[in-house]
C-alpha cells in the first residue's frame, strides 16, 4: 500500500474517532439516526481518500485496500459504541 495512502487513512480515522467521541462525551449525538450517520460518514470519508489513490494501483489492490477500509471502519465503529458504553456511566 502506498506510504502516503496509509498516512492519510490513518489521519482520517484518528481525527474522525477523536471528533466523534466529542459528540458523545457532549450528548449532542443522541437522535435515533446517530448510529447510521456516524458509520456512513466514515466510510465516505475513507472512500474519498482511496479514490484519490486510484490511479496508482491495480484493480486488484483497489479490492483489497476496500476490505482493509472496511475492516477498519468496523472496528472504529466497535470502539465508538465500547466508549459510549463506558461514558454512559
Amino acid at each position: 500500500m502506498n506510504e502516503d495512502l496509509k498516512r492519510e487513512l490513518g489521519t482520517a480515522g484518528v481525527a474522525f474517532t477523536e471528533t466523534t467521541k466529542q459528540m458523545i462525551s457532549s450528548g449532542a449525538y443522541r437522535t435515533p439516526e446517530f448510529w447510521l450517520n456516524v458509520e456512513t460518514e466514515l466510510y465516505c470519508q475513507f472512500q474519498d481518500i482511496l479514490v484519490k489513490y486510484e490511479d496508482k494501483h491495480t484493480f486488484g489492490e483497489m479490492v483489497f485496500y476496500s476490505l482493509i477500509m472496511g475492516r477498519a471502519a468496523h472496528e472504529t465503529i466497535e470502539e465508538l459504541h465500547r466508549f459510549d458504553k463506558e461514558n454512559e456511566e
